[in-house]
């Protein structure tokens, strides 16, 4: 509960939360192309998905962002970066949910839900913890070099990369489950 109830986490889901509004928002603005999506479901129609091909895209976008929130927290002057992916990361999900509501009206609800729960849910909810974890971690060694506090920092650093490893293994998993359970199951929706 302390996690949940601290400032730092606040904020972040503020931010979260502020992107998805956003996203929908922008979504109404500019165009209503997407072609990313539109070729992905064109793809489990068709059941032509490369699995082999897909399960790796799909980690390395979900690693990718999770890496680099760990990275901009380890080096105190990149973590402004880190609520930035937050806003985007939101922003993403705003934009897809009104997309797949105007190209497939009500059904777009479904395949939304499919599409959002629980991978897209789990990988948020990563997202922010590794958020939280790394804008700590920044404020942290700002307080070992700025004001000359003293704390077991390999301890630190360790107990860092362990909540690494264990956030890239949730998003593996995640990632397997939207490779070969999400997309069997759009293609009985589809």
């Amino acid at each position: 509960m302390k996690i949940i109830n601290s400032k730092v986490f606040k904020i972040i889901i503020a931010l979260f939360i502020v992107g998805i509004f956003l996203g929908m928002i922008s979504f109404l603005i500019i165009s209503k192309t997407n072609n990313y999506l539109v070729n992905y479901f064109d793809m489990i129609k068709k059941s032509n998905i490369n699995y082999f091909n897909s399960l790796i895209s799909i980690t390395l976008y979900n690693f990718k962002y999770n890496i680099v929130i760990w990275l901009s927290g380890l080096i105190f002057m990149f973590s402004f970066i880190i609520p930035l992916i937050i806003l985007y990361k939101g922003i993403s999900i705003g934009y897809t949910f009104l997309y797949l509501l105007y190209i497939f009206h009500l059904k777009g609800i479904i395949i939304a839900l499919i599409l959002l729960i629980p991978c897209i849910l789990i990988n948020s909810i990563i997202y922010i913890f590794m958020s939280y974890y790394s804008v700590n971690f920044a404020f942290k060694t700002y307080n070992i070099f700025v004001k000359n506090k003293t704390i077991n920092l390999k301890g630190y650093i360790k107990n860092y990369f362990l909540q690494l490893c264990i956030f890239l293994f949730i998003l593996l998993l995640t990632s397997l489950f939207e490779t070969y359970i999400t997309s069997n199951i759009l293609k009985y929706v589809l």
